[in-house]
């Protein structure tokens, strides 16, 4: 008699076992290539921050005596940028010991970096003769503060020269008016931080006495404008001023005569320049 044998539809225990240890490995190596990739997309990250951060860095000019407010704030941009502002703002916290906290650890540690990168940092960017008159720094809050007193004291003995010099600047045609009344507002700035006082309407009349007579038609049509407004205004009148000159400017043109002596052709018309100009251009002297 023919003996049937029965198979089992359950897998042996060492198949499993066998299963298992390849799903393991598997999984391994899936965490290894993330790995990998992270830490490479990380380095590249950290890479480009400390490019970035350096870049940030170069554009801060050294402190002279007339760039404290411009420096300062743009110390405080850059540091910021860095993450590396804490220091300026809050004073050094407490040496961490074996019962503190995570939080407090990490904390003094952002501190400590903050405190070296920006005191690194103001030291490097004051000129040479500041530097001696600087005083000896601290922490990097208490430096930049001692700093600011020294130059509001520098600030408050110039503000009567910065005054008279705000009073006697002209506009020369120099880049365009809206710089030019920049150049005026960072002044009175400075005459502000030394202690003195320019009413809006003040400075705006100062801002009007400081233009060409080009703009006297400009001027007289004054009304109490803020300095948004004059900014953009005084453009305008200045494209208007430039358009005008364009149309009126005298051109002479060489050209032969009847006897092949040289004569010129001035033209005065205004709107006509440019037609003339193409009509006798065929007959110009080489």
């Amino acid at each position: 008699m023919r003996s049937t044998w029965h198979t089992s539809s359950a897998p042996s225990p060492a198949l499993c076992i066998y299963k298992t240890e390849i799903e393991e490995r598997r999984t391994e190596k899936k965490k290894e290539g993330s790995t990998i990739v992270s830490s490479s997309v990380d380095e590249m990250m950290t890479t480009n921050a400390n490019a970035f951060r350096l870049s940030d860095v170069k554009t801060l000019e050294k402190l002279n005596f007339e760039s404290w407010m411009e420096w300062k704030s743009s110390l405080q941009l850059i540091l910021a940028l860095m993450d590396s502002e804490l220091a300026l703002y809050e004073a050094k916290p407490p040496m961490p010991t074996r019962n503190s906290s995570p939080e407090e650890r990490a904390k003094y540690e952002k501190w400590e970096r903050s405190n070296r990168l920006s005191l690194m940092i103001m030291k490097h960017k004051i000129s040479s003769s500041i530097r001696s008159l600087a005083p000896e720094p601290g922490t990097a809050g208490q430096y930049l503060a001692r700093l600011e007193i020294m130059f509001m004291r520098f600030e408050k003995a110039d503000a009567a020269l910065l005054l008279n010099k705000l009073a006697n600047m002209e506009y020369d045609g120099q880049g365009n008016v809206r710089d030019h009344i920049a150049k005026m507002w960072g002044l009175a700035a400075r005459v502000k931080a030394g202690g003195m006082d320019i009413p809006n309407n003040f400075f705006v009349q100062l801002v009007l006495d400081s233009l060409p007579p080009q703009f006297k038609r400009f001027q007289a049509t004054y009304v109490n404008w803020g300095l948004d407004e004059l900014m953009c205004l005084c453009g305008e009148e200045e494209e208007f001023i430039r358009l005008e000159n364009c149309e009126r400017k005298i051109s002479a043109i060489p050209v032969l005569g009847p006897n092949n002596e040289k004569k010129f052709h001035f033209l005065f018309t205004p709107g006509s320049c440019g037609l003339k100009k193409k009509a006798i251009q065929k007959k110009v002297i080489p």
